[in-house]
């Protein structure tokens, strides 16, 4: 090659050097213009922002973040202390944080960071939304006491009537010691009955739950299965423990009491519809899986046809005659009021299951 070819060549690269280092700049300032759109954006943002490095400190948050937590959360925090101060509600990655400005309910939604080996949170306060919604629902449990309570007169007038009846008889003049014993007996038994539909339409039209605090699922199996087993030896059902829960599942937040009576009346249901029935049975199960809890039981009773299934937890619809259509509509609603749903399996003649899932708390990144 000669002088005069390299000095054209060497010409040649200069220009193209010039060219590249135009477009670098070009391009460094796009970026800068976006990183500067991008912190605008980040900082106007109606949520929280949270960046965790690969130790779990932060080392960045946006403006709405430092508003709402304060010091509690600055850069250098590691997110395991602050998390200390959320606690957890009933639904799976919602937390509450008490600010100076009142309780707030958020939601934490995780996004890891695989080039800087860290972890993006994004906080969202869903305090009105929850507030809402809860007002939603009290209306519409309004507009349903109105039902309610006509389904409760009809239900009170025949345990009313016959308690009445049986009184009238107790004054009758010369009655004997084993019959006056027997109409009170039969008296106390009906008034019984009209407390039982009383406390259980209470429970239903109150809704939500009157406590929340973890649940363990091995004490509430235990307890569900120590009250179930004692009526299924009476009524000389087979009782079958379909699978236990593991020690170490997760807890549910929640109202213990409120649950467990909803699993109970599930479990009477299912020995009811076997009364008289040769080799009846009813399976009782527990487990966690992933992030619920799942909940079964089964019988091999009649079955439900499917005409009826779609009102199998409407308030005071019963197929049996000594039944009174509450027990099942308020398993139903202490179920919802946890977050969770109930599906029902059933085949006419081939038996029922029904199975419980209800959300566990956030068990990951010690919230």
């Amino acid at each position: 090659m000669t002088p005069e070819q390299l000095a054209a060549a060497f010409a040649e690269f200069m220009r193209a050097s010039d060219r590249l280092t135009a477009a670098y700049a070009q391009l460094e300032a796009r970026a800068e213009r976006l990183t500067e759109r991008l912190d605008v954006l980040m900082q106007a943002l109606p949520v929280a922002v949270v960046v965790l490095n690969a130790e779990g400190e932060v080392v960045e948050a946006n403006e709405t973040a430092r508003q709402w937590f304060g010091t509690a959360l600055t850069v250098g925090t590691a997110w395991q202390r602050f998390a200390q101060q959320l606690r957890p509600t009933e639904a799976p990655d919602e937390v509450l944080w008490s600010a100076p400005d009142g309780e707030k309910r958020l939601t934490l939604t995780w996004s890891r960071l695989p080039d800087q080996g860290g972890e993006l949170v994004v906080v969202q306060d869903v305090t009105e939304a929850t507030r809402l919604r809860e007002a939603m629902a009290r209306q519409e449990r309004l507009a349903a006491m109105g039902e309610l309570v006509a389904g409760l007169a009809h239900q009170l007038r025949t345990p009313l009537a016959a308690a009445l009846l049986f009184l009238d008889h107790l004054t009758t003049p010369g009655l004997d010691e084993a019959r006056r014993i027997e109409l009170a007996g039969r008296v106390k038994a009906r008034l019984h009955r009209m407390e039982q539909l009383i406390a259980d339409m209470l429970i239903f039209a109150r809704g939500g739950l009157k406590a929340r605090e973890p649940i363990s699922l091995t004490h509430l199996f235990v307890q569900w299965w120590s009250t179930v087993e004692p009526l299924a030896q009476a009524q000389k059902v087979v009782l079958e423990r379909l699978f236990a829960p593991q020690a170490d599942a997760p807890v549910v937040i929640g109202d213990e009491r409120a649950l467990l009576g909803a699993l109970i009346n599930l479990a009477e249901n299912a020995l009811a519809v076997q009364q008289g029935q040769a080799a009846a049975w009813v399976g009782l199960g527990a487990r966690a899986t992933a992030d619920q809890w799942e909940i079964v039981v089964a019988d091999h009773g009649p079955g439900i046809p499917d005409a009826l299934r779609a009102r199998l937890f409407t308030p005071f619809f019963t197929t049996r005659p000594d039944g009174t259509g509450l027990g099942l509509a308020i398993a139903h609603e202490v179920v919802t009021a946890h977050g969770g749903t109930i599906e029902v399996r059933s085949e006419p003649g081939e038996g029922t299951t029904f199975i419980v899932r209800l959300p566990c708390t956030v068990r990951s990144r010690d919230v």
